[in-house]
């Protein structure tokens, strides 16, 4: 009976070795575990563990990490995008569903890391198209460097040990970018919750942007911050009032669009440390305010 049960057990534990299997990269930016489990493919940071980006082989447009799924909240502002921006490829998770619930758009993403557009590439399956376009290098030089206006700007870059590079974060760039967004485009971008870098994120938008509002929370980990250039309408009562029948139906993929227009709050009235200071070209340091707790 006891030899039974250890072949059986040898058999669950090559079976899982089958179904999980893992590939490590390292580049100037990232130092990366690619981790595959059954059809999920998960980029994994080497540092701390933190997931990257995530693919699921079987249904590609699937947001596997929640927080891309709220990203899509950039429609309960601007509903019909013609020409987006996005800094940050990851494994294209955002693409592949974007390409899908707007065949009319254009997607240009700037990634900075060869070897991640070569992984996603690679592994995951990921490619190119017309309107699915990916340009290599720094995401502020392209901006700085472009004529181009965009409806929808999404900021989701990160390098080694989760770091959002300082130049991303100030507001001369948030400028940069509100010179560059549609009338009534929106900005939005992904935020690490707690700690003083998001107070200061929060800041920093605030002073560039008249309105800003944010999808998430705690639960997530992740903050979605949308920021327009204009006052008025009032943005989150555009959100609020956003007629979801007029967005495509991306619920089975993970964009819950009722629940992104329940749990949008305003962040003009969110109270901010007096410790998390304004990010600007001269003064932000990001490693530092992100060990710092709230």
């Amino acid at each position: 009976m006891l030899a039974v049960l250890a072949t059986a057990a040898s058999l669950l534990l090559e079976a899982r070795a089958i179904a999980r299997s893992e590939l490590v990269f390292e580049s100037a930016y990232n130092y990366l575990v690619l981790e595959r489990e059954g059809s999920v493919v998960r980029f994994r940071r080497m540092e701390n563990g933190a997931t990257v980006s995530a693919i699921d082989l079987a249904d590609p447009r699937r947001q596997v990490i929640p927080y891309t799924g709220m990203l899509f909240g950039a429609a309960l502002v601007k509903g019909d995008p013609r020409h987006v921006l996005s800094v940050g490829l990851g494994a294209g998770a955002l693409n592949r569903l974007f390409g899908s619930a707007y065949p009319d758009a254009r997607l240009t993403t700037v990634e900075i890391d060869p070897m991640i557009l070569e992984v996603a590439r690679r592994h995951t399956g990921f490619q190119e198209s017309a309107g699915d376009r990916v340009v290599l290098g720094d995401g502020r030089r392209y901006i700085a460097r472009s004529t181009e206006t965009w409806d929808w700007v999404v900021l989701d870059a990160f390098v080694r040990n989760s770091q959002v590079p300082f130049h991303l974060t100030t507001v001369e760039f948030y400028r940069l970018i509100a010179e560059r967004l549609a009338p009534d485009g929106v900005l939005v971008t992904n935020l690490h919750y707690g700690g003083l870098l998001y107070e200061s994120h929060l800041r920093t938008l605030r002073e560039v942007f008249p309105q800003v509002v944010l999808f998430g929370g705690p639960a997530t980990g992740n903050v979605i911050a949308a920021a327009v250039t204009y006052r008025a309408p009032n943005l989150l009562a555009l959100i609020r009032g956003k007629d979801i029948a007029a967005l495509p139906d991306l619920k089975r993929w993970g964009v819950d669009f009722p629940a992104l227009k329940h749990q949008a709050s305003d962040a003009a009235g969110m109270a901010l440390s007096e410790e998390a200071p304004l990010l600007t070209d001269d003064f932000a340091p990001v490693e530092y305010l992100d060990l710092k707790p709230r």
